[in-house]
């Protein structure tokens, strides 16, 4: 008896043993095939290339590859690839949305101008005037290589501008158009990046900004750029801790989310007139959806406390913001109408037109 129970856990053992060594096999072989599959569409990109390039300029395809080779067997390699060689069909799409606010002859100016996209597509709906703005040195070169590919590089300027600071922002003049998408929770002052685009903007200049709902339980889910639970509803200090304690870095490169209320404010006094963009909401049944998912996460939410890399005190404050967000959740159900609801907590991004008076 004592013989066949040594038998046996040493045949437990050696099952163990095998299962883990074929769980690394698998794995070593799940990554190599990866590796492979990206090696495979990069090569396919650049003999597929439609780029009408010089030849003189690199092409933007091949300058795009190279720049996210370090992170060729990364998952993410082919996204973010195809993310920067879709950035004009964004843009043209962005023409598209917001032509009946484009003036004949109009100046535009994109703030967090990436790949240099909505910049050529806007110089081909017309404009007089392009300028793109980052704080990405590389980004901008890339901007700039794409521009030459297209043959608009002689009519587009993209410049390394903080729109934190005033002097640089002042020596670009103004403008008719501006779009600033998904940049003002990266700064860490929006409240003078907001002054700064009321430099910008000419009287009656057009002013697009998106921005993420931190009371949308989309985002409380998972927030929209590291994908980490209760986030949006950190003070920033907090959520440095929490990227930290989960990640092991420390470049966090998000400011603030403040909500749309505090924007609101803002843009009215810093001469904007401000008006939402897209809100659908067709009935009560719309805010009722919205409803039952915010009560469900409050709820359950403490079943994401499990199987993460949180200290205690980080589990303490996400705690506590939650709680906050069920007391206000509570009071506004009691004091608000139904599409007043939906705007507040049913709409995952903000799109706002703002007109400078």
């Amino acid at each position: 008896m004592f013989v066949k129970l040594i038998k046996k856990k040493i045949h437990a053992l050696v099952k163990r043993e095998i299962d883990s060594n074929n769980k690394k096999i698998l794995g070593e072989l799940q990554e190599k095939n990866l590796l492979l599959e990206n090696q495979i569409y990069a090569l396919t990109e650049l003999i597929s290339t439609k780029e009408p390039a010089r030849a003189t300029t690199p092409s933007f395809k091949e300058e795009v590859i190279n720049f996210f080779q370090d992170g060729i067997s990364s998952p993410m390699f082919k996204t973010y690839v195809e993310y920067a060689l879709r950035s004009i069909d964004r843009g043209n799409k962005m023409v598209e949305k917001y032509h009946s606010y484009l003036s004949e002859n109009f100046e535009y100016l994109d703030i967090g101008c990436a790949y240099g996209g909505s910049v050529i597509a806007m110089i081909n709906a017309g404009a007089s005037r392009a300028v793109g703005i980052d704080v990405d040195n590389k980004l901008l070169e890339l901007a700039s290589i794409q521009a030459d590919n297209y043959e608009v590089g002689d009519r587009s300027l993209f410049l390394n501008v903080d729109l934190q600071d005033c002097e640089q922002v002042s020596s670009l003049g103004n403008f008719d158009f501006i779009t600033c998408i998904d940049v003002l929770e990266h700064v860490l002052d929006p409240r003078k990046s907001i002054e700064s685009l009321a430099l910008l903007c000419r009287t009656n200049g057009k002013l697009i900004v998106d921005i993420p709902n931190p009371y949308s339980p989309f985002w409380i889910k998972q927030d929209p750029h590291h994908h980490l639970f209760g986030t949006v509803l950190l003070e920033r200090e907090d959520a440095i801790e929490q990227f930290v304690c989960q990640f092991g870095k420390l470049n966090y490169l998000v400011g603030h989310f403040n909500d749309l209320k505090w924007y609101e404010s803002e843009f009215e006094g810093a001469g904007f007139k401000t008006n939402y963009l897209g809100v659908s909401y067709e009935s009560s049944n719309d805010w009722l959806t919205v409803r039952s998912e915010i009560e469900d996460l409050l709820n359950n939410f403490e079943e994401r406390f499990v199987d993460n890399k949180w200290t205690e005190s980080i589990r303490s404050k996400i705690n506590d913001a939650m709680n906050d967000y069920r007391i206000m959740f509570n009071k506004d159900i009691t004091e608000m109408g139904d599409r007043q609801l939906f705007i507040k907590y049913g709409i995952p991004v903000y799109h706002l037109l703002c007109t400078k008076e």
